[in-house]
């Protein structure tokens, strides 16, 4: 009783785990615990965790622009004669895939992106420079403003006039 009771769980944990990899919802507790003891749908999850991974790395990947080329030819061949012969066919056989617009748009993005940066780069260094020639300045004016405070205390004080 327990085999065949084991076979209709088993049964429903292949239907209900092609759903999860394709959803990619956690699983209920009743199947985890069931995924624990049983070892051939431990297996099974297995198989499609690792199919997922694939998947999702195949998606993240860039692919040739001839990939879908080389693909629509060797479908093509596999079908029957009189389709293969047809016009959608030989248009397939040249079809080249066309890119997404946000693919489009992404070298243009990067493009203004990089100029905008530039532009804030050189701003930022010719304000530090502005700020800096600016501190310069005020700096020599106080010190030129201190030196002939120095001259005038100097020409005012009569033991000063008897240096010179």
């Amino acid at each position: 009783m327990t085999q065949i009771n084991k076979t209709t769980r088993c049964g429903r944990m292949r239907q209900w785990l092609t759903d999860f990899a394709v959803d990619r919802i956690d699983l209920p507790a009743w199947m985890r615990r069931h995924i624990d003891q049983c070892p051939n749908c431990r297996r099974r999850t297995m198989r499609y965790a690792r199919a997922g991974v694939a998947l999702r790395l195949v998606r993240t990947q860039p692919h040739p622009m001839g990939l879908l080329l080389e693909a629509n030819r060797r479908t093509i061949t596999m079908l029957r004669r009189d389709v293969r012969e047809l016009p959608q066919a030989d248009a397939l056989r040249t079809r080249l895939p066309r890119a997404s617009w946000a693919c489009r748009l992404s070298s243009i993005t990067q493009s203004l992106t990089a100029a905008a940066t530039c532009l804030l780069v050189l701003l930022a260094v010719r304000v530090g420079i502005l700020s800096s020639i600016t501190k310069a300045h005020d700096a020599g004016q106080q010190a030129m403003e201190q030196y002939c405070r120095m001259i005038d205390d100097a020409a005012g004080d009569p033991a000063a006039r008897h240096i010179q």
